[in-house]
């Protein structure tokens, strides 16, 4: 059953040293997502200082996007050791900046600090100074609490968020994103103008333009993803399966019958063609390739 929801970007600050405390993160926003998505009409939509970071950019592009992005959020979750961000030297200090300005403005953000044992000759120590300061300028602040190990930060995000995530939606709502999901009955449900690249038994495709490879589904999500400002594409978990936004629309399959829903094989189609790739390496956040543009250019002549 579709339904229309406010989407909240969580913004989530961390580095190498805690990479499975940001597992942990995610997993949580997961949670939440899957516990309070329909009830609360709302959804969580994690991204992190990783997703901005990318080989074909260069080191100012993808600086000046993550400090858009921690400015467009309406959560932010920082989880610092013993490094500040994604790399060391100027642009992790921009972050902390970035980070104080945001917290300035009395946006809602969650700040944890690890109490594990620091060798200090694996450290940056400019960079620890750094962030050691950081930490003392909002000790005993509510939305700052150091954790001692994943267990302990598990435990106090999920009450925080518990708490705050919704507490905050008349500040956050100047910056939420209004998302329609609906069932998309003019698009037949598992109609596809060719058989794709998935598995069982297909007919060959070989020959074939690639726009009449794709499914409806497929044709309708990467014209979507080509038609928004970042060319993104989010899917997540729902107690009822899985929901894909797309250019500030939610795609949702109606019948609940079927294990796999139509819109999660248009996905798989659109990677295994390379019109999109993960960025996020867990299936969750991925974005169009040069060769999705293309395709997707082709689509709308054809139309």
């Amino acid at each position: 059953m579709s339904f229309n929801a406010k989407v909240f970007r969580v913004m989530i600050i961390s580095s190498g040293d805690v990479s499975k405390e940001r597992d942990t993160i995610r997993s949580l926003i997961n949670e939440w997502n899957s516990a309070n998505a329909y009830e609360k009409k709302a959804v969580l939509l994690a991204t992190g200082s990783d997703t901005y970071i990318s080989p074909e950019q260069g080191k100012r592009s993808q600086e000046q996007k993550r400090g858009q992005a921690i400015k467009d959020c309406d959560l932010l979750i920082g989880v610092f050791w013993t490094k500040i961000g994604s790399s060391t030297g100027k642009s992790s200090i921009d972050t902390l900046n970035e980070i104080k300005r945001y917290i300035d403005m009395g946006r809602p953000a969650l700040l944890y600090f690890s109490n594990a044992p620091v060798h200090m000759g694996n450290i940056v120590e400019e960079e620890y100074d750094k962030l050691m300061e950081f930490k003392d300028e909002h000790k005993g602040h509510p939305y700052a609490r150091a954790y001692g190990s994943i267990s302990d930060l598990q435990s106090k995000l999920r009450k925080q968020l518990s708490r705050m995530s919704m507490q905050h939606e008349k500040k956050m709502g100047a910056g939420t994103t209004k998302v329609t999901a609906t069932s998309h009955t003019t698009t037949k449900p598992y109609t596809r103008v060719n058989k794709g690249p998935m598995k069982g038994n297909r007919p060959s495709t070989k020959g074939l333009p690639m726009r009449e490879r794709l499914t409806d589904q497929a044709q309708r999500i990467l014209l979507e993803t080509d038609a928004s400002v970042d060319g993104s594409i989010m899917k997540l978990p729902t107690l009822d399966g899985v929901l894909i936004l797309v250019n500030r629309q939610s795609f949702v399959e109606e019948d609940k019958g079927r294990k796999v829903s139509s819109w999660e094989i248009a996905i798989e189609d659109l990677t295994a063609f390379s019109l999109i790739k993960d960025t996020g390496y867990k299936g969750e956040v991925y974005k169009i390739t040069d060769l999705g543009r293309q395709i997707a250019g082709e689509i709308r002549k054809n139309q």
